[in-house]
């Protein structure tokens, strides 16, 4: 690989390592401190409303130009984390803990729209940055922390949560200061932030019908993933095993990820997304029916025609479609989907969770699974219909 794609791969894949601390064991740490299903459920839909809002605060910030570019943006909310972070290793009044966790969640996903930014950039310079092998490391470091930090919980306990993040972004930092920014900004860029999402979904009501569909897909995704502990309890699993079944779905990512332009010159984006919702909606089916720990591992496997295609297809899907005025705005909404997904997955999970129980919990996200498939198909009949009407 190249300079410019080494760095772009470590800086990724030490930014998802991060993510792991949020997205892998936020219902461990917060259940530690003494919170709820339903109170965690309520506090990560607020996290995710702010961090959406905060992306777009950034995004805006970064397009203007002039002092603050992507790099000293990333760096500002590296250095927040961080000290979030260290907050909570001294910090153990649970509504204080709680709070600062969310804070950092938010601060850390605030980082996300500059990995992908920070590829193009390069990309755009001139430098030969592979995005898909970028990416991929994003999986493959992901995988190894979520093992690693379920294996030190279970020796030294929820303190290693937040400890690990400090180390993560301490390297990710590292990593940070060896890349370039650049102070260049296109003119479409400029133009394109002020394309409306009401204007695209006049244009592209196909597009529009998709991102809905997505939307459910990552309500099933973000309310299983969440209460993901409490599923491998039932069948005897513990955090141990939570690290594990997490490491083996983001490792199945990373083949897709490294080769999703060779799959996709076989199989379309639009495809590929309705595959994507088959996947996730099988994948509970599995939760629902496990009868072992071995069982959930197992499931894990369907992240590869799940998330992963996901994950591939979806910056490809807006690029063969969106014109380039409306580009930017597009691929905000497609970010935009994994948010507002958490934030409906999240919230009424725990209350079903909380008021009727584990299995009726599945149920639900594997109701949003169905319904997000069934949407997305008829966002490909949609386009259908319409280039055989032209």
């Amino acid at each position: 690989m190249k300079k410019e794609t080494i760095q772009c791969f470590l800086m990724d894949g030490l930014f998802w390592a991060i993510m792991a601390i949020f997205y892998g064991y936020l219902t461990y740490y917060l259940r530690s401190i003494g919170y709820s299903s339903a109170q965690i459920g309520i506090m990560t839909a607020i996290g995710s409303i702010l961090s959406a809002l905060t992306q777009n605060v950034l995004g805006t910030l970064n397009d203007k130009g002039g002092w603050w570019n992507w790099k000293r943006i990333f760096c500002l909310m590296l250095g927040l984390t961080i000290l979030l972070l260290v907050c909570l290793t001294i910090i153990h009044q649970p509504v204080i803990a709680g709070t600062i966790f969310i804070l950092a969640m938010i601060s850390g996903n605030g980082m996300m729209p500059f990995t992908v930014i920070i590829c193009f950039e390069y990309y755009n310079s001139g430098f030969p940055v592979d995005y898909g092998k970028a990416r991929a490391g994003g999986s493959l470091f992901y995988a190894i922390a979520v093992y690693l930090i379920g294996v030190l919980t279970e020796k030294a306990g929820p303190l290693m949560v937040p400890v690990s993040g400090i180390i993560l972004c301490i390297a990710e930092g590292v990593v940070l200061m060896t890349m370039k920014a650049s102070g260049q900004q296109r003119t479409s860029e400029k133009a394109e932030k002020r394309v409306g999402v009401n204007e695209i979904r006049r244009r592209y009501p196909a597009f529009f019908l998709m991102t809905i569909g997505l939307v459910l897909l990552f309500a099933f995704h973000n309310g299983t993933n969440t209460y993901l502990l409490p599923i491998l309890e039932r069948v005897g699993g513990d955090t141990r095993s939570l690290g594990t079944a997490f490491a083996i779905s983001a490792i199945t990512e990373v083949p897709v990820e490294i080769f999703i332009e060779k799959i996709l010159k076989k199989i379309s984006a639009d495809k590929l997304l309705l595959i994507s919702g088959f996947g996730f909606f099988f994948k509970g089916i599995m939760y629902l029916a496990a009868g072992s720990v071995a069982v959930i591992y197992l499931s894990q496997l369907l992240e590869i025609v799940s998330y992963a295609f996901y994950s591939g297809a979806a910056p490809y899907y807006a690029n063969e479609r969106i014109a380039p005025g409306y580009l930017s705005g597009a691929q905000a909404m497609m970010t935009s989907c994994t948010m507002i997904g958490a934030v409906l997955g999240n919230l009424t999970s725990g209350w079903i969770y909380e008021g009727l129980g584990l299995s009726s919990m599945i149920l639900l996200c594997i109701g949003y699974a169905a319904a997000g498939t069934l949407i997305i198909s008829s966002s490909l009949n949609l386009e259908r219909k319409k280039g055989a009407a032209s």
